[in-house]
């Protein structure tokens, strides 16, 4: 199957992705992604920190915020995407000028209409990303 995201069932298609790494070299380095998408899902961002920061190899990528999209509909309501103050984890293989990303995540939905309830939502990642290292 080609590069993709799926959240909360919605499937698009990658059709470019960055993935920024802030000051690598330290103690817990910043991520950026950011994914340009075919469908109804047009963009995915998010940020964080690394928390295993190596190369070539294994990083451990823990998700502080969701930028994009900043609206979610579930269930016909409304809802914006956080981590829901958990430690959620993302591994990145990192090799030189690309990154793979590929697994599974729950995010937190948290209606905007009064009385609406949060719940979890499945984000699932399968793509190949551009490194940009940035100072």
């Amino acid at each position: 199957m080609e590069a993709h995201v799926t959240l909360n069932g919605i499937l698009a298609r990658v059709r470019e992705a960055t993935l920024e790494l802030h000051h690598f070299e330290s103690n817990e380095a910043d991520w950026n992604l950011v994914v340009q998408l075919d469908g109804d899902l047009p963009e995915l961002r998010m940020s964080g920190t690394v928390v295993t920061p190596t190369e070539p190899g294994l990083a451990q990528l823990r998700i502080a915020f969701i930028d994009e999209p900043r609206s979610v509909i579930v269930d016909g309501a409304t809802g914006g995407l956080t981590n829901g103050g958990h430690d959620i984890f993302f591994a990145a293989m990192l090799n030189g000028e690309r990154a793979r990303l590929e697994g599974q995540v729950e995010l937190e939905w948290c209606g905007v209409a009064w009385g609406s309830r949060s719940q979890r939502v499945v984000l699932s990642l399968d793509l190949e990303a551009a490194v940009k290292r940035v100072a």
